[in-house]
């Protein structure tokens, strides 16, 4: 294809235009527009050629004017030519001269994304399990190694109208070292420290066993071997 970059002024804007896809080439373009249109592909093609002979290669000059969109950017888009950006591989924005973009990002965004990564103290490719700092749900940092503080909206809205409350993690953690390690009053088997200070028995067999040990001795009753477990 011919390499001009001005709009030709005798090409008339066709009236259905169709959008262009990154890299998909100017024929298949060509193919899409004429179709949208109700053009015979070999027709346009040939239109879309120099004069006066119209043949050859398309012109960029004709086809921007033919789709109302600049040359240069409508050549970068098809066919690649200013390269794509090496974090998110969407297409650089074309230079003024039509020549290949220096930029290896498309924004600073990515820029930014990309300078996190190869900064990163923890170079793993596996994201940190982190905790909300409200709710203390378990949660992973973002793809570009942001440290994320809350599970959702919802608990980042609630944490900044408590600015002063301690968070849940903080009072679950408090109470885990406050707590001294409680024993099960029937079997002696530590109890969880984060539970309730009124539970007494590990589980509700422990529970059973222990009332039914209170029963007998308070009705007198001795306990018969293989029957009842103290």
């Amino acid at each position: 294809m011919s390499v001009n970059l001005v709009p030709d002024p005798s090409v008339t804007q066709l009236p259905v235009q169709v959008r262009p896809l990154p890299r998909e080439g100017t024929d298949a373009f060509i193919v899409r527009l004429a179709h949208a249109n109700h053009l015979k592909v070999g027709y346009l093609r040939d239109y879309l050629c120099e004069p006066p002979h119209h043949k050859g290669a398309p012109s960029f000059s004709r086809l921007g004017a033919a789709t109302g969109r600049d040359p240069a950017a409508l050549r970068d888009t098809l066919e690649g030519t200013s390269g794509t950006c090496k974090e998110c591989d969407a297409p650089l924005p074309a230079t003024k001269s039509g020549a290949r973009s220096p930029r290896q990002h498309c924004s600073a965004r990515c820029r930014q994304r990309a300078h996190r990564r190869r900064h990163r103290p923890d170079q793993s490719t596996q994201p940190r399990q982190l905790a909300c700092e409200f709710c203390a749900k378990p949660i992973a940092e973002t793809a570009e190694g942001e440290a994320r503080r809350w599970c959702s909206s919802r608990c980042r809205h609630r944490a900044r109208l408590q600015p002063a409350g301690p968070t849940v993690l903080e009072r679950q953690t408090d109470l885990s070292e406050q707590r001294p390690t409680a024993g099960c009053s029937h079997c002696g088997t530590p109890i969880d420290p984060g539970r309730t200070d009124a539970r007494r028995y590990c589980s509700a067999a422990c529970r059973q066993r222990a009332f039914r040990r209170r029963k007998e001795v308070r009705d007198n009753v001795p306990a018969h071997d293989g029957l009842i477990s103290l």
